[in-house]
């Protein structure tokens, strides 16, 4: 199954519309300091696709939905991030936060769309239904941030 989610690691890295995000977040050394205490601040889990790569090769992760997790991780703390009340002001994260949440649409789909490729046969209908559909994973860390009604940031 690692094979299969390099595939989508690098399918979600090589999203047309993803360079912002790789780039921008998380904020990076060369960012103010405000803005990393601000990710501190509002972040409990960190992730990063760097990690999630070092993971994935090193093969660290004991599941699919391991990864999967970790991949959402990202994406979530970026919709965290870029939707906190310090940073509504700024033109571009509005953009940032769709962004986050097209990438998010479009790797549950690639990661729905591999699921047979993950288990011989036998294995997929024994846990399919613990790692499909590709659903936010059960035990993510509260954020600090008031979250809405569907889990997401206000």
């Amino acid at each position: 199954w690692e094979p299969h989610c390099e595939q989508l690691l690098d399918r979600l890295l090589q999203h047309p519309k993803g360079s912002p995000l790789y780039t921008a977040f998380p904020p990076r050394t060369g960012s103010s300091k405000s803005l990393r205490q601000l990710y501190g601040d509002l972040v409990e889990e960190k992730m990063d696709f760097d990690t999630i790569t070092e993971q994935l090769k090193g093969h660290k992760y004991g599941a699919p939905k391991d990864f999967n997790r970790d991949v959402w991780l990202v994406l979530n703390n970026a919709k965290v991030y870029y939707s906190s009340d310090e940073l509504k002001r700024e033109k571009e994260s509005a953009g940032m936060v769709e962004l986050a949440d097209v990438l998010l649409r479009d790797f549950e789909e690639d990661y729905g769309n591999t699921q047979p490729n993950f288990f011989s046969s036998a294995e997929a209908s024994r846990t399919a239904t613990s790692v499909f559909p590709c659903d936010p994973p059960l035990e993510l860390p509260r954020q600090r941030q008031r979250l809405g009604p569907k889990g997401f940031p206000r």
